[in-house]
């Protein structure tokens, strides 16, 4: 009886370990680790240059990951013609090895646009047929590279396009194509231009030499007199939004010479100022841009106005003895437009013409002191020049 009983527990126990070891079989088999690539054409590469949600910088033109489906929606066109729109859902490496048991969140998938892909390695195993892996070329499948196998059609993988019931038009009028007109797209015959790729790191860095243009008084007797000189300028700020399109930091000018016009004294006045700039989306090979700037001059004559400016006891005691006495605070401002252009993924070569107006001190003779400071502006056209980081 106890060796019935025994054999009884041995099959029990057999059984029992046989089928936790198939659960953890599905369980792990669940997700399976794939070393996909997806290529990005160059005019999209600078909006996949960084893993969401984290700093880590990628390179934008090709996405290592793993595709978890592939999703097409039909719309009706205004020709009636049926127009698809298809999405890749991609999960970049970093977070298939963070979870490897697949539960990776919702929020760390990507969507992206079949249009934002490089079609040449898709067009070229259409063309071929993937002859090499003994496949026939399917338009309900998608087709994946592998990160370390590129362009070896045998170890590409297959996904099928899914195709949502309740995406499919019954109607012509039943789901409108976003933005379509029913034109034909505009075909330009001419050389294919290959735009670099731009990553925008986390801070942005511009040094420029620039051209200023302005008229100055250079004494109290003769005329404006028009004038030009040259300067150098630093930029340090902060890249934020979600394609880093906007800066904010600060701005460091060396300055030009300008006339005190009591004394005939040229003085170079060096400007700091808080800088902001506007990048805009790509236009050809180019990104726009705009940028703003406002801060004070850091010379001795415009420092002594700008203490002079807060004190209303010196202010008022001066203007009893001229009250036409600029004493406002010496506030300079400007602004500008211009173009980045991408030479490497991490530098552009930047020009922008621009407006400044400077305010600065000047030190004059009034109710028997030497060097009461007094303000004087300045209008310049600025036109900059040098790299961008």
């Amino acid at each position: 009886m106890i060796k019935i009983y025994s054999k009884v527990l041995i099959v029990i126990t057999l059984t029992i370990l046989f089928a936790s070891c198939s659960n953890q079989g599905t369980k792990s088999s669940k997700f399976r680790l794939h070393d996909d690539v997806l290529r990005i054409s160059n005019d999209s590469a600078y909006n996949y240059g960084r893993v969401p949600d984290t700093s880590y910088i990628r390179n934008g033109k090709a996405l290592r990951g793993k595709v978890e489906s592939v999703d097409r929606k039909l719309y009706y066109g205004k020709d009636s013609s049926i127009y698809s729109r298809t999405t890749i859902k991609f999960v970049d490496s970093i977070y298939c090895k963070a979870y490897p048991d697949g539960n990776i969140p919702y929020n760390k998938f990507e969507y992206i646009s079949y249009e934002a892909l490089d079609t040449v390695f898709y067009n070229t195993l259409k063309n071929n047929n993937i002859k090499n892996n003994d496949k026939t070329f399917k338009d309900s499948m998608f087709y994946v590279e592998n990160y370390n196998n590129p362009l070896n059609f045998r170890m590409i993988r297959e996904i099928k396009i899914n195709i949502p019931k309740d995406s499919i038009p019954r109607t012509p009028d039943s789901i409108p194509l976003p933005k379509d007109c029913g034109c034909q797209p505009l075909e330009l015959n001419g050389p294919k231009i290959d735009c670099p790729s731009r990553i925008f790191s986390d801070y942005l860095v511009e040094a420029k030499i620039g051209y200023a243009a302005f008229t100055d008084k250079l004494d109290q007797i003769s005329k404006m007199k028009g004038t030009d000189a040259n300067f150098a300028e630093l930029v340090l700020a902060y890249r934020y939004g979600d394609k880093k399109q906007w800066a904010l930091g600060l701005a460091y000018s060396s300055g030009v010479p300008l006339a005190n016009q009591f004394s005939g004294e040229r003085i170079t006045r060096p400007i700091v100022m808080l800088h902001g700039k506007k990048t805009f989306d790509r236009f050809f090979c180019l990104f726009p841009f705009t940028y703003a700037q406002f801060g004070v001059a850091l010379d001795k004559l415009t420092l002594d106005l700008g203490k002079i400016s807060l004190s209303d006891d010196c202010s008022n005691k001066l203007k009893l003895v001229d009250p036409g006495l600029d004493l406002s605070i010496p506030l300079s401002y400007g602004f500008g437009f211009g173009l980045d252009i991408p030479v490497v993924p991490y530098m552009d070569l930047s020009i922008d013409l621009g407006y400044r107006s400077l305010a600065f001190g000047e030190s004059r003779i009034l109710g028997g002191f030497s060097n009461v400071p007094s303000q004087r502006r300045v209008n310049m056209l600025l036109l900059r020049f040098g790299v961008s980081f």
